[in-house]
């Protein structure tokens, strides 16, 4: 279904196949999924090459997973097609045409599922991709939201709160997932590969009526009541990463949007995917007209009181940790070097035929309205 759409961003399906009863589908060969990459480069330098690679790539999968979300809420326009997400207005309004439309939901975002292809013609870091549709769902107006949490199935890590309440499934459970990703992504590119994997411990919780158990969601049922609650081990982490000294604009506005916008318990007040792209786009346009948005640090003043023993602040103030400082790290891995004498599917490039698809959003490759050369420009921008 979504093959038509050639998102980019979206994996693409080769060929699908029946053999000895058996059938198959055929994808692009990746060079990593996300988590292995942000292994391969424990600590990434804070260079704006760097971080404007991320940037696009976190507007990427956002309007990758617009696509999804918004499957057949688009119209082909001589040969392309155009997004037709409905105004405010329209949105409260109902019609037979509306209740046709089709939309996806992802089902199991998380950074395993997010490809690394290094050999892409267009970009020298490679280009990342949502993959494994095995769990997405398609509805229409009617069902969209009517989906039983029992029917649902994911990853532990990152389901959201709706699915232990056992109330309705909506594409706002994608949301909570991006939501988790990106602050994954972030706490990576601000403290490195060995804190990131200590992020599950500032989260975990013991279930009180079974000990040996642990869990690392990113909230918490309390005891006793049909609520849930952002679990404090994320919100601290947050606040953290707000002191880090590498914690520019860019980061903080990220920050912001993923506590305020994204990882919220209630799925109806979470962000939709159409504003949050806009959003992403617009963080892409600062970064077009004013690159120190991305990397001048503007960190927070460090919090007096005593900080939780799991947290960042704690590991720093002991000396456990040391965070990254803006002259630290490894530059990117570049292609045709990432996976030496490699060249896996070099046939295949997920931006080929990319044209097909055109997003509404705000333009994320505007000429740059600051005193930068062209030349500079070029090498600076992803």
């Amino acid at each position: 279904m979504l093959k038509k759409r050639n998102h980019p961003h979206v994996v693409t399906l080769l060929a699908t196949f029946r053999f000895n009863n058996r059938y198959y589908l055929l994808f692009p060969y990746a060079d990593y999924n996300l988590r292995q990459y942000w292994k391969t480069t424990p600590i990434p330098d804070f260079s704006q090459a760097t971080v404007c690679w991320i940037l696009h790539q976190l507007k990427a999968i956002t309007s990758a997973l617009h696509t999804v979300h918004e499957y057949q809420a688009t119209k082909e326009l001589n040969g392309t097609y155009r997004s037709m997400e409905p105004t405010e207005s329209e949105a409260s309004s109902s019609s037979s045409e509306d209740d046709e439309r089709v939309f996806g939901r992802h089902g199991d975002i998380k950074a395993e599922n997010i490809l690394l292809f290094a050999e892409d013609v267009d970009n020298e870091h490679g280009v990342l991709v949502i993959a494994d549709f095995g769990l997405t769902a398609f509805h229409k107006k009617a069902s969209r939201s009517r989906q039983k949490a029992e029917y649902i199935t994911g990853s532990p890590s990152y389901e959201g709160p709706e699915l232990m309440l056992h109330s309705n499934i909506s594409r706002a459970y994608d949301i909570w997932g991006l939501g988790c990703l990106y602050l994954e992504f972030i706490s990576w590119l601000v403290c490195g590969w060995e804190q990131l994997e200590r992020f599950p411990e500032a989260r975990v919780r013991i279930a009180t009526n079974i000990p040996q158990l642990h869990d690392d969601m990113f909230f918490t049922i309390l005891e006793g009541e049909k609520r849930a609650v952002v679990r404090h081990g994320v919100e601290n982490w947050i606040k953290d990463l707000h002191e880090m000294p590498r914690c520019s604009q860019f980061i903080h506005e990220m920050l912001d949007l993923i506590s305020k916008d994204m990882l919220l318990v209630d799925p109806v007040a979470r962000i939709w995917i159409g504003p949050l792209n806009s959003k992403m786009a617009q963080m892409v346009e600062k970064a077009h007209q004013n690159p120190l948005y991305l990397t001048a640090p503007e960190p927070f003043e460090a919090r007096d009181q005593d900080p939780d023993p799991s947290s960042l602040a704690a590991l720093r103030r002991t000396g456990i940790f040391h965070p990254p400082l803006l002259t630290e790290g490894t530059p990117l891995p570049r292609r045709s070097g990432l996976v030496p004498n490699a060249r896996i599917a070099s046939d295949y490039s997920p931006q080929r035929d990319s044209k097909a698809f055109v997003d509404t959003s705000p333009p994320t490759s505007p000429r740059p309205s600051s005193p930068i050369s062209s030349q500079t420009f070029s090498d600076l921008m992803c």
